[in-house]
Parts: C-alpha cells; structure tokens; sequence
C-alpha cells in the first residue's frame, strides 16, 4: 500500500525538534515496515529529502519568500469569508504535481488541518484522511460541513474529538484513536534517588511537576498559586515547559518569591520519561478543552500520582485510573484541597501498566490505525 502523510508544516519530520503530532506520526512510521511511505514537512534549506527504509522524507523549505507568504495570506484568512489555502499546502501540491503524484496513493492522510481538506481534495482522486489531534473541526469551523463531505474517513484522537466533529453534521466517518506512547520509555524503571542527583534536586522533598506549554488557559497559574498557599516546606513546585516571554517573565516573578518553584523551560524529548519519574505527583489542570491529554497517560506510565481537571477528553483518558479528578470552573480551591490530601497521603500502589499496555502503548495505536485504515 502506498500512503502519503501531510503534516502540519510547522516542524520537520523525522521529529528531532518534537512536537506531539509529529513525535505520534514518527512512532507510527517506526513501526510500519511494510507500506511505501512519503511524508511532507517544513524543513530547513539545508535539508535534503531523503529515504529511511521504507519512507521517503520530503520538505518544504521555509525560506525568506515561504515566510512572507505565510504571512500574507495568514493574515488575509482574517477576513471574513476568505479562505485561501496555506502557502504550505500549496507547496506540497505544486511539489507532488511536479512529480505526477497527486492521485498515486491509496490514502493522503492531512495531520490536524481540516481547512486543507477541499484544496487537497479538490487535486487528487485519492481517499483523503484527516487525523485530527485538536479541537480545530467543530460547529464554529468554517466550511465544517464541506470538510466532512471531502474526508473518506476522519480519525479522531479521543471520543471528545469525535463528539466535536458530528455536531457539525451527521455522518459515518469518524473514529476514536487513542494517541499511544512508547512504554518502553515511559515506566518506572529509573532510580528516582540517582535522578534527583543528576538535575540538582532534593531527594528528601516530595516533588510536584506540570509538563506542557506555559499557557493561562493551562492552568499553570492556579497551579502555582494553590502551591504557594499550601505552604509546605517539604515540596517542589517542578515546571517543565515553554512559552512566550511575557508568560516566562510572569513566572520569573513568582519563582524569585519562592525558591521552592523551579522552572525548567526546555528539556529534551528524549529525556522526558526522566522528568517524569524523579517525581512525586504529576498535575494537569486544564481548562482549555485538552483533545487527548498526553501527560496524563506518561505520568500515569512513571507511577506518578496525577491530578487532573475535567477538561475536555482528561476525564475519558484518565477513567479507571488511580487519578484525582477536579473541577476546572473551582480550579484553585481544588487544587490546594487535593494537594494537601495527596501530600499527607503517600500510600501508592502502581496497577497502570497492563491497562497502558492494551490502550495507550505505541503497538496497539498502529494496529489500530491500520484497522481504521484498511476496514
């Protein structure tokens, strides 16, 4: 079978910058020995397409005359009832029509950009499927009706997600699956001592930690003010993640008030699953309709003790967990609460791995894709 991949067009692929939709397709493609593969992302302009087994690579370069385009037409899609398509997904169509390609595959698969739907479809008389990974096709998408109508199929990553989609209109189309991480790597394996040692910190104190991009809509600001009002001199506040300078600068500030609230703001992919395991109680506390909610699955894998908000598609993916679930509209009062009750309880016992192993693990998503695929 031959299967062409469009990915977002914001980091390259293979995903040595990261990114969670480009990390989720690479896990897949790692694990496909036996389809012909191509994948299209941004690439710098000193990459060169190039094949790895079974998949060729291929980029777009991002060049000074890609960026003003981008830019262009960003802001022109502002008006209402303008819809041009990205300058990416018109490059990827000039590059495959250069080849003589656009109809050459069995399925072109679009990661989590349902408004290129119609332009690719409009191209190809190829089975086009949209994996959606964000809350980006719903009742307030423009032309939402029109996207469903152009997919063959569209692949949700939660039932949340797919709830989203079939308000915009009845339909057949749409299937549920679970994001799936490599459990391999993350567990509970690591000597939590020896790693605490290895990033400076205190192995006498009990270490909270919140993974993800510095956002409001986050939560991190609830989060950071209900650690300071339990008051405990026996915990760290851990905070792994990236944002923009004004969000940074805001934390700054309240870290130089207390030295308890560490902020790590870029740690490597690879080296996450560490970061999850020298801690103690993970925190997730959303309240932005979160798709899937990937952190909780990989904390819940390193043993962590998880508090959680009922946002979006957490309290599905968290369900038959060990896991503190709270009110994102009473976030604040929540947290203080079930932190202080976690803090004064730390009686925990692991029963995670098998139930990760037949959901969420790397094995199960690509048979599962495959099945959606090839039904």
């Amino acid at each position: 079978m031959r299967l062409l991949f469009i990915t977002t067009g914001y980091l390259p692929m293979p995903s040595y910058k990261g990114g969670a939709v480009n990390t989720l397709l690479q896990e897949y493609l790692n694990s496909n020995q036996k389809d012909n593969i191509v994948v299209y992302s941004i690439g710098d302009k000193d990459e060169k397409d190039f094949i790895d087994k079974n998949i060729e690579y291929r980029y777009i370069h991002h060049n000074f005359v890609y960026k003003i385009n981008t830019l262009l037409i960003g802001m022109l899609n502002k008006i209402p009832f303008v819809n041009i398509r990205r300058y990416y997904i018109y490059k990827v169509i000039k590059s495959l029509k250069k080849k003589n390609e656009l109809s050459n595959y069995n399925y072109i698969i679009l990661e989590n950009t349902p408004k290129s739907v119609p332009y690719i479809s409009r191209e190809t008389s190829s089975r086009v499927i949209l994996h959606m990974h964000n809350d980006y096709l719903n009742i307030n998408t423009k032309y939402g009706k029109k996207i469903i109508d152009k997919c063959y199929k569209i692949i949700c990553v939660s039932s949340f997600i797919k709830s989203r989609v079939d308000k915009i209109k009845p339909n057949n189309k749409t299937y549920v699956l679970y994001n799936g991480i490599d459990l391999k790597r993350f567990n509970n394996k690591y000597n939590k001592r020896d790693l605490r040692k290895k990033y400076e910190l205190d192995s006498n104190k009990k270490i909270i930690l919140y993974v993800g991009r510095l956002l409001e809509k986050k939560g991190i600001f609830e989060l950071i003010n209900a650690f300071n009002a339990i008051n405990d001199k026996n915990t760290i506040l851990l905070i792994v993640g990236n944002g923009t300078q004004k969000i940074k600068n805001r934390i700054n500030n309240l870290v130089e008030k207390n030295n308890r609230i560490i902020l790590m703001n870029y740690i490597d992919n690879s080296k996450i699953s560490e970061i999850y395991s020298l801690a103690d109680i993970g925190v997730v506390p959303s309240k932005c309709n979160e798709a899937f909610g990937l952190t909780v699955i990989e904390g819940l894998a390193c043993n962590l003790r998880m508090i959680v908000s009922n946002d979006g598609a957490i309290p599905e993916v968290a369900s038959g967990h060990d896991v503190e679930i709270i009110d994102k509209d009473n976030l604040y009062e929540e947290l203080v609460t079930t932190l202080n009750k976690l803090l004064k309880n730390s009686d925990h016992k692991s029963n995670n791995l098998e139930f990760l192993q037949k959901k969420y693990s790397i094995k199960s998503h690509v048979k599962k894709f495959n099945e959606i695929i090839n039904n």
